[in-house]
């Protein structure tokens, strides 16, 4: 998440392809629009992902708008293009979960 922070600027500001995406609010949240080739590089996913897209969308870790792909398709400079759509507060707390969990055995 360190590399991906790095790397993205504001969508409202976007003049150009962002590094690894871009950040936008969604209600009242910050999303990590992260492109999708970048996103299933970085986490080893085969070109085939939705089993694996599958968990996060349930534990509402990714916001979709194209369901049956587990994709966010938005307008950037005036194109479309597709990203995974990260919900970062929902992210952390599931990455605290799994270390609480983690401690207790």
């Amino acid at each position: 998440m360190k590399v991906w922070e790095r790397s993205l600027s504001d969508i409202e500001q976007a003049s150009g392809q962002g590094g690894a995406g871009f950040r936008r609010s969604h209600e009242g949240r910050e999303l990590w629009l992260i492109y999708k080739t970048n996103f299933l590089k970085r986490l080893g996913l085969p070109t085939h992902y939705m089993r694996e897209v599958e968990v996060l969308l349930q534990r509402d870790c990714l916001v979709s708008n194209e369901r049956s792909r587990g994709s966010y398709k938005t307008r950037v400079n005036g194109e479309l293009q597709r990203f995974f759509a990260l919900r970062l507060d929902q992210v952390r707390r599931q990455l605290e979960e799994l270390e609480r969990i983690e401690h207790e055995d």
